[in-house]
């Protein structure tokens, strides 16, 4: 039959549009909201600019999980130095008892098994995050984290606490996993990059929080102020939605529309939607398998990328020296008390690191890189060089006191801005979603692991070769990973992850899919007469008589989605 008066039929693509997103019609249609013999399509709801708010409120939500990541990794820089003391100011402690004897080889354990750990739970990540989705698992997640922190708390025997170091590690390395994925997959294209830069701010915050804790004399109190903040992680996930992403993927329509909704902070979100949901069926048909990382280049260039990364992240030695941080100061001999140092250097690493959520849209992902790759092997040398004074002169060594807290927290100022964010960021925008979930598992694991040696290894080798020698081989590590990142590194500031993803496929493939409609929109269609969003239409419309002929229309792009495509390559 003929379309009501002032409509225009709907094309196939929109009526495969419209069986493909499984949309349900709302109360008012189309034809409704169109008066006589006025143009139809002025009806059609465009997607519009997202609102921020309720993406801010999903970004802390997932954040709150690195917060607590945080207080695992730096909960050792204060506790090994109260576990060492006597217990007159613990109120859980009996008069007169000692707190426990630990040898090198324990504080090496205590330090290192929270990394080994995180490798566990980063392999376990990936799968869960499929299963449970990103917001079940992060729930998940909360009741562990504050279990294994019980445990500790209540720990009778060195053995307890290496338990609980171990197993709030298999939790890190889960959150390492889901909350970024998270944040990625909620963030419009326009901020992703600083909501995904929240991730190590909030890493950042928690290491500070342990540090001013533990400066109040309790390893014991410690652990009961890191549950409370889990729960605090539970409380503000109970208000956020789940993925999108992922509600498409389980074919839970109108759930991932209503996440969708709620995250733009309208309802006009159908290109966007449709776009996504197309996306995530072309990537269902072509899921790449881990014999694909390393084989397809699409793949193995963009997971090199991120390996080096993560490779330069932890051999530049900064879990050296969040983990030993109060150590450090301590060897270093100078006169400020080392917990107040190392709360000094928490507080410089969480302003960097929230200047550089700030800028890292503007100045880009490469050049931070570059930047921190370079100060911190000056800063790491700097350290190097007065420990090397410290053991010939110690007198000369005294009259420079202050390099040892300038070059730590020019250092940590570097890391933060550059090397801390970026690496997590771009795990998240460098892969498909057809291979994700694998090569995110792969490059995490990989981080916890040199994490696990580093910090595992780091004590017994000062002790043999010297701090001088060790820091000045973080030094090197830099210089070349600051050439890795000036050759190979793409820039990936304020391109969609459609286009991120085009830089890795061969040249010939990317130009011809963006010239190419998109699914399977005949060839006689071109990408200007494309629906700005799918229409709601009148069941009665979606018939097979022949279309009418339609005038261009601008398509508005979705924010987390593109379909222009770049045919730019990368080589590794």
């Amino acid at each position: 039959m003929d379309p009501p008066p002032g409509l225009t039929r709907a094309t196939s693509y929109e009526r495969r549009l419209l069986q493909k997103t499984a949309m349900s019609p709302p109360m008012d249609t189309v034809s409704d909201r169109v008066r006589p013999g006025a143009d139809p399509r002025a009806a059609i709801p465009v997607d519009r600019p997202a609102h921020l708010a309720p993406q801010y409120l999903a970004c802390l939500a997932a954040t709150l999980g690195s917060f607590v990541m945080g207080t695992a990794i730096g909960w050792s820089g204060p506790a090994l130095s109260l576990l060492t003391l006597t217990n007159g100011t613990d109120p859980w402690a009996e008069p007169q008892e000692k707190r426990f004897e630990i040898s090198l080889l324990d504080q090496s354990l205590i330090a290192s098994l929270m990394p080994l750990g995180a490798l566990l739970g980063g392999l376990m990540g990936g799968y869960l995050i499929s299963v449970l989705g990103r917001h079940g698992t992060m729930y998940g997640t909360t009741v562990a984290f504050a279990l294994f922190y019980l445990l500790m708390a209540g720990a009778e025997t060195i053995t307890m606490i290496l338990i609980g170091r171990f197993l709030t590690g298999v939790a890190s390395g889960v959150t390492s996993i889901a909350a970024p994925v998270y944040i990625a997959e909620t963030s419009s294209a326009s901020v992703r990059g600083m909501l995904g830069s929240c991730f190590q701010v909030m890493v950042t915050l928690g290491v500070m929080y342990v540090d001013v804790v533990g400066a109040l004399g309790s390893w014991r109190w410690l652990c009961v102020a890191c549950v409370a903040m889990t729960l605090v992680w539970a409380i503000a996930l109970f208000f956020v939605p789940e993925s999108p992403a992922y509600l498409l993927s389980q074919k839970r329509f109108n759930e991932a529309r209503l996440s969708l909704q709620f995250l733009r902070g309208h309802e006009y979100i159908e290109t966007e939607l449709g776009d996504l949901q197309m996306t995530l069926e072309a990537s269902a048909n072509n899921m790449a398998s881990f014999k694909s990382l390393a084989t397809e280049g699409r793949y193995l260039k963009p997971l090199l990328i991120s390996m080096i990364l993560m490779f330069g992240q932890q051999l530049s030695g900064v879990n050296a020296v969040l983990f030993f941080s109060v150590n450090i100061f301590e060897a270093a001999g100078t006169s400020l008390n080392s917990f107040i140092e190392n709360i000094i250097l928490a507080g410089v690493q969480v302003v960097a690191t929230i200047l550089a959520s700030l800028f890292i849209d503007r100045l880009g992902r490469r050049f931070l890189l570059i930047f921190s790759a370079l100060v911190m092997s000056l800063a790491a040398f700097g350290l190097g060089t007065y420990f090397w004074i410290l053991s010939h002169d110690p007198a000369e060594a005294h009259a420079i006191g202050f390099l040892p807290l300038s070059s730590l927290c020019v250092f940590i100022f570097a890391f933060s801005v550059g090397f801390g964010p970026i690496p997590w960021l771009m795990m998240g925008e460098l892969f498909g979603p057809e291979v994700k979930e694998k090569a995110s598992t792969v490059s995490a694991c990989f981080n916890w692991s040199l994490a696990f040696c580093v910090t595992q290894f780091y004590s017994p080798l000062a002790h043999e070769v010297g701090s001088a020698s060790t820091f000045w081989g973080f030094a090197t590590v830099l210089v070349v990973i600051m050439v890795f990142s000036i050759v190979v590194v793409p820039e990936t500031k304020g391109r969609t992850l459609e286009e991120i993803q085009d830089l890795f496929r061969p040249a010939q493939s990317s130009a011809g899919r963006s010239n190419q409609p998109e699914g399977d929109l005949p060839e006689s269609f071109g990408p200007d007469e494309r629906p700005s969003a799918p229409l709601i239409l009148n069941a009665d419309l979606l018939d097979d008589q022949p279309e009418r002929e339609r005038e261009p229309q601008t398509r508005h792009e979705p924010n987390s989605m593109s379909n222009q495509h770049r045919s730019d390559t990368v080589s590794v």
